[in-house]
């Protein structure tokens, strides 16, 4: 009898941690199944109305041709980006200003990337699927074509140069003045927090789209994100 019972609790205890194991595999596959529905690369595809100028939705449903470059690229100067990457004129401008004054108040902010060719945003992608894989990949890094840096109008702030794009940004001073001043210039927060689900990428604090002052300051008050905003009050124009 003792010895039944103690075979029965050793089996017990080896069972443990093999549940616990199928447990955590299920969890595993689950999570993946649910991050790859909500932020993999949508099946209907639509070519974006290019006609729309500043007001453009590109995201994993909207893309633009391979051949598609902006209008008005220009080259940046050190001072307030990498200059060897060009961007479009319009969010230059709204940008030079608003580095300007925020140096008044202490903060440097400096543009690290803008404008992204088809070509450069296909090395990225791919880079990204065989270093993490296809699942991270597609929450982190748009496919060629579906980068909203190749309109020119999405630029990553960093507070100098050399500094990586990290979350930790959301730390720093410079995040706190953007946050309570990119729209007076017309720059808003593409990626928010916790909206993945709704713009098919993580948090990017770093990540800054140019929409002009008026429609920037309206997303700011209302808390929509730009899908939200522009199925809601431009589409349906």
């Amino acid at each position: 009898m003792e010895i039944n019972k103690l075979i029965l609790d050793d089996n017990l205890e080896i069972q443990k941690p093999i549940e616990s194991k199928v447990k955590r595999i299920l969890f595993l596959i689950l999570f993946s199944a649910i991050s790859f529905t909500t932020t993999s690369q949508s099946k209907d595809i639509v070519l974006a109305d290019t006609t729309q100028g500043i007001f453009i939705l590109i995201n994993k449903t909207y893309s633009l041709p391979k051949n598609y470059i902006p209008a008005d690229l220009l080259k940046m100067t050190e001072k307030y980006g990498d200059s060897t990457k060009m961007i479009k004129k319009e969010t230059y401008i709204a940008f030079k200003q608003m580095h300007d004054d925020a140096k008044r108040d202490g903060i440097t902010l400096w543009i690290t990337s803008a404008y992204r060719t088809y070509n450069y945003q296909k090395w990225l992608y791919d880079r990204s699927v065989n270093r993490n894989g296809r699942v991270y990949a597609d929450r982190t890094v748009a496919q060629p074509g579906f980068s909203e840096h190749q309109t020119g109008l999405a630029i990553d702030i960093v507070s100098a140069r050399g500094k990586s794009l990290t979350v930790e940004f959301e730390k720093t001073k410079q995040f706190e003045w953007l946050s309570s001043h990119a729209h007076k210039y017309g720059f808003i927060l593409r990626y928010p927090k916790d909206k993945e689900n709704i713009t098919g990428y993580r948090y990017e604090p770093w990540h800054y789209r140019y929409l002009g002052v008026e429609i920037a300051t309206k997303i700011r008050k209302s808390n929509l994100t730009y899908e939200e905003y522009y199925n809601q009050f431009i589409d349906n124009k």
